[in-house]
């Protein structure tokens, strides 16, 4: 078996996976740090890159031990690079930025693994309607918690105020001014 026939077999998995990561992890990025359209389409496309990069990638491993310790590999490094992402475009400190990514990237991981663990995905046809309802159901119960969750919105650049409660400049308004 050639691996584009193997790519073309894996699509609808790997479609949904990349389906599953862009819901979960834009709404955590939302909730927890920006709501900008800037913002989230950074999310989308490095979101894109890096899942479709990391499961064509995984097609290649020939035993289930090399498959996981991959998989492992990848999840990290991705969390890394989407902090550093994130952190160096929109100047949010590094440690909030790690740490929106492991939740982003750990509940996808758990939401998207959960749907094969409980054999919810048919395994040699894929996802169908009710995977995605189910998904959808799953979604919004998750993000509707985590609506509640008080984050730091120090790091938000757009809601940062002075002492006086009024709103500072940014870089963008001064050179408007000027």
């Amino acid at each position: 078996m050639n691996y584009l026939s193997l790519f073309s077999g894996q699509f609808p998995f790997i479609l949904f996976a990349l389906l599953v990561t862009l819901i979960v992890e834009s709404l955590v990025y939302f909730f927890a740090l920006k709501k900008s359209l800037k913002f989230l389409l950074t999310i989308f496309i490095m979101n894109i890159v890096l899942n479709v990069s990391m499961n064509t990638f995984l097609l290649l491993t020939k035993s289930e031990g090399t498959y996981y310790l991959l998989l492992l590999g990848f999840e990290i490094l991705t969390i890394i690079i989407e902090a550093l992402i994130i952190g160096l475009m929109f100047k949010i400190k590094f440690k909030s930025a790690l740490s929106t990514s492991f939740l982003a990237n750990f509940l996808s991981f758990v939401i998207g693994t959960g749907f094969y663990a409980f054999n919810i995905i048919d395994k040699e046809k894929g996802p169908n309607f009710w995977t995605l309802i189910i998904f959808s159901m799953i979604t919004l119960l998750v993000f509707g918690l985590l609506s509640f969750l008080p984050f730091n919105k120090d790091d938000r650049k757009d809601n940062k105020r002075n002492d006086d409660g009024e709103e500072d400049e940014t870089a963008d308004d001064e050179e408007e001014a000027d």
